[in-house]
């Protein structure tokens, strides 16, 4: 993107692939989706160049981390909905 080779990229639809297997998980181990929980979709993250800096800024180590057990209710009875959307500070 830096140096001019992209225009714009899209980001967050790789993570709906996780919540399918957190909420896979969870029903093989007798935990039922929740009600509305079972179609999930993510408003993505458009990066362009202009963008970048706020990128860096708000990702400065790339991707967040996601944590399988901390989302599933199999692991954590408290666990919030596996799913979370990417999004700028500003």
């Amino acid at each position: 993107m830096k140096s001019g080779e992209l225009l714009f990229d899209i980001g967050g639809h790789w993570l709906q692939g996780g919540f399918a297997l957190v909420t896979l998980f969870d029903q093989i181990k007798g935990i039922p989706v929740p009600p509305g929980a079972d179609n999930v979709k993510l408003k993505l993250l458009p990066l362009t160049k202009d963008r970048v800096a706020q990128f860096e800024k708000d990702f400065p180590g790339g991707v967040p981390a996601y944590d399988f057990r901390q989302h599933s209710r199999f692991y954590n009875k408290d666990a919030k909905p596996a799913v979370f959307e990417m999004q700028y500070s500003n």
